[in-house]
């Protein structure tokens, strides 16, 4: 059994009490739900909490979309 080592609290929650790196944890960005962009395509934004990144998550696929292929979705180019 491993036992806990003391640990400080930094700004940086990215290892955990066993000196472990932290899988990144995507979650909605606050405040959001899925909406249908106007080409039609149902995403959320999402927040990555170990690395700051935002990104759109298609809710019918279940994949991540590129920046470009957000711009598209969104049809803003």
């Amino acid at each position: 059994m491993h036992q806990l080592k003391p640990v400080k609290l930094t700004t940086q929650p990215m290892i955990d009490v066993l000196g472990e790196t932290l899988p990144a944890v995507w979650r909605p960005a606050a405040g959001e739900t899925p909406y249908k962009t106007r080409s039609g395509i149902r995403v959320l934004l999402c927040f990555n909490t170990r690395t700051g990144e935002k990104a759109f998550l298609n809710c019918d696929s279940d994949i991540f979309l590129s920046a470009d292929d957000a711009i598209l979705a969104h049809q803003l180019g």
